[in-house]
Parts: C-alpha cells; structure tokens; sequence
C-alpha cells in the first residue's frame, strides 16, 4: 500500500451498483485468469504489472440484490437506510433508500444527473464523500497511485503517468472516461490518450460498442468515481458499460447466467488484457509520421443562420499513420456580417474538436490558424469541419479551409 511501488498497477472494480451483477461477475473470472491461466502472455504481465481488484465495491448493496433469490432486487445503491426528515423510501427500483456511490465523490459533487432527494437513484448523499465506502475507494487509491494532477485542471497529467483504473458498469455497450461531469465539450489535459485507448478497447468489444466522454455518448454526471480518479491523481481512468438494453439477448442487469459463458466474458477478457498492457504508460505519446499530410477545400458553402450547423467534409487517402501532434487547420470566410461562430473538427471515428467557441466579430473573416493535437487520430478517412453561426442576423460563406495532419 505504497504509491512507489515498483510495477505500474491495473486496478478492476465490479458492482459499484449492486444491480449490474454482470460487473461482479465479469471481476472474479478476471481473478481467476490471472491466476489459472497458462498463457505465457498473461505471465508476462503478471512480471511487470500489480493487478488489483475489488470484485464487489458495494456489499451492503449488494446483499439487498440477493434478498430477492432467484428474483433479484434492482437496488442501484448502497445499503444507507438512514432516516433523513421523516423521508421513507419505496421498495421499487427507483424509490429505493440508499447514496448512489457513483454521485458521492468531491469530483464536481452534486452539479449533474445527481439529485438531492433521498429516494432517487441517483441521490448524492448529504455531502462529498459521506458514505463510507466512497471514502474507504479514495483512500486506497491514494495508497496505490502516486499524485500527477496539476495545480490547473484543464493540465494534463505528465506523459510518463502510470497506472489505470476501471469501473465496470451495466449496461449500454460503451467505454467511457473522463470527463463524466460538466459540459461535454470540456476535454481533460490526457483526452487524446485517453481517448485512444478507449477505441481501442471498444474496437476489441465488437460492433455496437461506443467510446467517448459520458456526456458526449450517454449523459454528464458527477461525483462520479472516474472522474475523481483523474481529477485527484492523474490517472487514467475509464468506465464500461457492459452489455445490451434488456430487451435484447443478454441485456439488462439480471442476464442469464448462462451469458457470462458464451456472451460477456469473450468480449471482456480481450479488453481487460488491451487495458493492462497499457498500464505502464497509458499516456505515452503516438510517434509522428515522417511527413506531413495536407489537404484544402476550396468549394464556397452559405454560412446562414437560424439553421443547423454547416458541414463540409474532405477526405484525405495515401497517409498512411497517425496524425501530428501539433495539426494545423486553416478556415477562412468571406462576405460575413455581424457573426458569433463556433468551429469543429470532426475526425474520421466523430471525435470532435473544438476550434473556436463562439468567436463574435463584424470583420468579414472570422477565421483563423488553429494548431491541434491530433496525434491519436488516423489521417486516412473522412474530416469534417462543423461551423455554427449563431447570431440571427448573420450571413456569409466559408471561403476554403485546409488540413495539415
């Protein structure tokens, strides 16, 4: 309990809420892995990497589930039955007592999607960090990883960070990292490397997985428990959402057991073992391609407002690797009037990035030379650029705009 220890640590939680029971499940078959398993390429991790896992992170939650039998009760929270001001919960899944350990934490505690009333599901608790299991998660995490955080937020944690952290989570088919909470055009400081190992596991899941912030691909949240691992240490920090709505195969929180088998654990174990040979630099840098890539679209495009965002696309082919760290994108217009603009990038797997936000100007070209890293992106495909003019008097065209990858 040492955050010098000598391996970079690949730390797995299942069932934060008690319900996902595939989460759990999904947790002790990884123990069993690591220590069954005669893969030579699992004994090589095990020589360079400490795995640490907390199958059950909510076990008062937990034992209300298996109260019902064989037919579990879909209790979301933990086990606090606190009586707060004559408040009385139901016994229904979103009338249940119980703090909602995914709203407790300090990482922007109580601002989205987490309610104040005792009896929602997504309650926050009377104060950041109230429950003790919330506290009891900190504060091994903090005995585990060292602190790389910078004093401003929107610093990245130093390319050389180690360690990741996963919460397991049902249901929806989706990778996600930091941030849950805010808006979701706040990126983190680490969001290139992050998001790359998100496809990457996504990738590995199979068709119909998703991979972005929470926000951008499900809903914001705070005082979530990734949220806080990134926000206090600099680790990189990721949630699944494993498995299909309930109404299809598999789906739901009370899958057959019979799933895990032939189902849910093929999908996992390629992207428990993607993420752990990554835990020793989940950060480090994509090497720069050789040469540089450069592509312009000069077609003009109406800019009008009171409609939906402008799109136009170019695509780019024969460049091979991945995109520079410092990109330029060129954008110029001509004939606008009184204009208030937000620019996009869009990259060819829809990662989005944000060029200008609301830039107001009368001049007759409110563009401009944007350098982006984007460093984690394949060139090869489809880029979009996305122009919003906000302002209902405003009119003019894109003239041209330009990639530089």
């Amino acid at each position: 309990l040492s955050p010098d220890a000598p391996k970079p640590r690949f730390f797995v939680m299942g069932q934060l809420h008690s319900r996902e029971l595939t989460t759990g499940e999904i947790a002790w078959r990884w123990i069993d892995h690591l220590v069954g398993s005669t893969d030579p390429r699992v004994s090589a991790l095990l020589d360079t990497t400490e795995f640490w896992v907390v199958p059950v992170a909510n076990p008062d939650g937990v034992e209300n589930v298996q109260r019902g039998g064989d037919s579990p009760i879909p209790h979301r929270k933990n086990g606090n039955d606190t009586d707060h001001q004559g408040t009385t919960c139901g016994t229904v899944s979103h009338t249940h007592h119980g703090v909602d350990l995914n709203r407790n934490t300090g990482s922007g505690w109580g601002l989205q999607n987490a309610s104040e009333r005792q009896c929602d599901q997504t309650y926050r608790g009377t104060a950041p960090e109230s429950e003790p299991e919330t506290r009891a998660l900190e504060a091994l995490w903090r005995s585990l990883y060292r602190d790389r955080r910078g004093a401003d937020p929107a610093q990245p944690a130093p390319a050389d960070t180690t360690g990741l952290v996963l919460s397991l989570h049902s249901y929806g088919d989706y990778v996600l990292f930091p941030w849950s909470g805010g808006s979701p055009d706040r990126r983190a400081g680490n969001d290139a490397a992050l998001r790359d190992l998100a496809q990457g596991m996504a990738e590995l899941a199979g068709p119909g997985w998703r991979y972005g912030q929470s926000g951008q691909v499900l809903y914001s949240a705070s005082g979530t428990t990734d949220d806080w691992v990134y926000d206090d240490l600099g680790v990189a920090s990721f949630v699944w959402e494993v498995g299909p709505p309930p109404e299809q195969t598999c789906g739901g929180f009370f899958p057959a057991h019979s799933c895990q088998d032939g189902f849910f654990w093929p999908k996992a174990l390629p992207m428990l073992l993607h993420a752990a040979r990554h835990t020793a630099a989940p950060y480090a840098p994509a090497p720069e391609p050789p040469t540089a890539c450069a592509r312009a679209d000069d077609t003009d495009v109406p800019v009008v407002t009171r409609t939906p965002p402008v799109t136009v696309a170019t695509t780019v082919a024969g460049c091979e690797g991945n995109a520079r760290s410092a990109s330029r994108v060129e954008v110029r217009f001509k004939n606008m009037t009184a204009s208030l603009v937000t620019l996009d990038l869009i990259a060819p797997d829809g990662t989005a990035y944000r060029l200008r936000h609301q830039f107001q100007s009368t001049l007759p070209d409110p563009g401009g030379s944007f350098t982006v890293d984007l460093s984690r992106e394949t060139r090869d495909g489809t880029w979009q650029l996305r122009v919003h003019n906000v302002i209902w008097v405003g009119t003019g065209d894109l003239d041209r705009w330009s990639l530089t990858l």
